[in-house]
């Protein structure tokens, strides 16, 4: 019977010296991971509400389209702007004429 108790409080001294402290590690490791594992829920919620609020592929397209469009309209302005040029050249001759006729008292 003193063997079997022996044996017992060989097996609890084992028991208190392995055991013990690895399953506090193990602990330890699953609440860092359970710590982690939601911070990566958070983020994953967090992402997913940025991909909604992004456009799709036709949105994009649509957005694409636009910008051809408008690059387009700022051509042909630049061209209209191109003939606006001569005309104020002329312009800027005439009233050029006209200020030396004034301050040529009208020609005397």
């Amino acid at each position: 019977m003193t063997e079997h108790i022996e044996t017992l409080n060989l097996i609890l001294r084992v028991v208190q010296i392995l055991v013990i402290p690895l399953a506090g590690l193990f602990i330890r490791q699953i609440m860092a991971l359970r710590k982690e594992l939601e911070t990566l829920r958070v983020k994953v919620t967090e992402n997913e509400a940025k991909l909604c609020n992004m456009p799709d592929s036709s949105a994009l397209h649509s957005i694409a389209l636009s910008l051809e469009r408008l690059r387009g309209e700022v051509g042909s302005l630049g061209a209209e702007m191109g003939g606006m040029k001569d005309v104020l050249q002329k312009v800027d001759r005439i009233v050029e004429r006209q200020e030396n006729y004034l301050l040529n008292n009208g020609g005397k």
